[in-house]
Order: C-alpha cells, then structure tokens, then sequence
C-alpha cells in the first residue's frame, strides 16, 4: 500500500480524485487531507505520507512554497492542477508527475504506477532552474529507458500523429510515443518555437528565414521547414529579438 495525502483546497476536487482513488488505484490508500499551505505542512508532518498529491494554486500560497518550507522531501509528488504552465515543465524535466482538472484516470493510474520508492528533490532549486532557463536537457522515455537529451543538440521536431520525430545532430531522428504539443509545454520558449502545426525548431540551428509566399525557415544541414501564416509574426518576432540584424 502506497501512504497517500491530497492538499487540495476545492472540496470537491479532493472527493473527486478520492473516488477515483478508490476505483483505479486500490494499492493507494489516502491517510488524510490538507487545505492549505499550512494545514499541508502540519498534515505532512504528522502523518508521514509516502505520497502527496498536491495542488498548485492553493488559498495561501503555491505548492511550490509548502516544498520549499517544509525542507527535506522525503516522499513522492503528484501535481493535480489547473493550470498548464512553468510547473508542468519542472515536472517533466525530474521525473515527477502532474495531473490536469479535471483528473483522467488513465493518467492518474500512469502517474501513480511512477511511484514506488520515495525521491528527495530540491523543489526550490527547480523551480529556480526552469525560470531562468538553466536546465540543459531533457528526459525523452523509452520503451526501456529514459534518453537524455542536450537542448542544444536538438535540431527540431516533427509531429506525426500521435508520434513527434526528434531530430538532433549527428543522429539519426527519434521516434517518441508523445504528441508534439506535450514538447511545447516543455521547452524553453526563448529558444524553440512551434512555427507550424506540424513543426517545433530550435532557433539557433536556423541558417535563414526566407519570406516569400511559401515562407519557411532553412535549417542546419539545409532542411527546409514551413511556417504557417498565423505563426509568421512569432517567428519574426523571436528571431530579431534572438538575433540582432543589421
């Protein structure tokens, strides 16, 4: 059995994930319930879950201030949150989970299948890490292991389907089970941009931008990647502010 604590404060989120709990995951058994950054820090303490499920947006501060007040972190974290932003690359990037409300069970029975021995991580270092950019690579699953990949040697990413093509120097293209989007939430917004439905580049292998009708961009290694009318704007935007011309 897996020793479990919601810190949720919307009641109705906390029956929610509860009942699915119960229905999907019988292995984890929930010891108690916290509102609030306080009342979660007492909670922790006093119960000694071996996993948190805990929201972001909480009446008093953040989950990410509980984890940087309550010190050693001695147990796994399951983000349920609302809201798709900085965190949910923080999450991706060290191996911890998140949920998004409303909560899918697939997705809770795949997060909770993660946890089974607790991970001690400096949450307040990661979450200064992601906001000044400072992480370097990126953790792409495998079939059997986890690949991780430098930022800087990503080339771009093609989408296909429900499948993203990565292409990185001096390598032949990884196919990962993972839509594109999901890789969008993820990477550093200063350096990648998705220019097309399709496409996500990493600007700094960009060798020109050719505006014509058919715009699109040249890539290293001559590859030539579209760049569709309602991301025109964007990509300029990102690459005069990345790359000063004359």
């Amino acid at each position: 059995m897996i020793k479990a604590l919601i810190i949720d404060d919307e009641p109705a989120a906390v029956s929610g994930l509860d009942s699915i709990l119960k229905l999907f995951c019988p292995e984890v058994q929930l010891a108690g319930t916290g509102t609030s950054v306080s009342h979660g820090i007492e909670q922790i303490k006093s119960l000694k879950p071996e996993l948190v499920f805990l929201d972001i947006e909480l009446k008093d501060g953040s989950g990410f201030d509980l984890l940087k007040r309550i010190g050693e972190i001695d147990f796994s974290v399951i983000f349920v949150t609302a809201y798709d932003h900085y965190a949910i690359k923080a999450l991706r990037l060290n191996a911890v989970d998140y949920l998004l409300k409303p909560v899918d069970p697939d997705e809770l029975v795949n997060a909770v299948s993660k946890v089974r021995k607790p991970t001690q991580v400096n949450y307040g270092n990661l979450l200064k890490d992601v906001q000044e950019g400072e992480f370097t690579k990126i953790g792409v699953p495998g079939l059997r292991e986890t690949v991780y990949l430098d930022l800087t040697d990503i080339i771009r990413m093609e989408s296909s389907n429900n499948y993203t093509f990565i292409h990185c120097v001096n390598a032949r293209p990884m196919l990962i089970s993972k839509t594109i989007k999901s890789f969008e939430g993820l990477l550093p917004e200063a350096v990648f941009i998705r220019c097309h439905q399709r496409h996500i580049v990493n600007v700094n292998h960009v060798s020109s931008y050719v505006r014509n009708e058919g715009a699109h961009l040249v890539m290293d290694g001559d590859q030539k990647i579209p760049i569709s009318r309602a991301n025109r704007s964007r990509v300029d935007h990102l690459l005069r502010k990345k790359f000063p011309s004359i």
